[in-house]
């Protein structure tokens, strides 16, 4: 049996590798978050302790004393 088939062999001349784009983002390490002591210190936070300054909180106020005094401290920001 003849084949007419042959071998191409070729070097694309100024065709680029796509780069690789890392993204790094931020996660919290709830793995780490121990409950007895979150919640002995949510309540003596802020957020328990004084609750006629609540009223006139925002609720961005809130947020930023939950997230950076409590999450920030038994549940910290890990980059991924």
């Amino acid at each position: 049996m003849v084949s007419d088939h042959a071998m191409i062999n070729f070097k694309l001349e100024g065709a680029l590798k796509p780069t690789v784009r890392v993204q790094l983002v931020q996660r919290r390490a709830w793995r780490r978050l121990s409950l007895d002591s979150f919640t002995a210190d949510l309540q003596t936070s802020a957020l328990c302790r004084d609750l006629a300054a609540l009223s006139v909180m925002s609720v961005d106020d809130f947020a930023d004393i939950y997230n950076r005094d409590l999450l920030g401290q038994h549940c910290p920001l890990v980059t991924v």
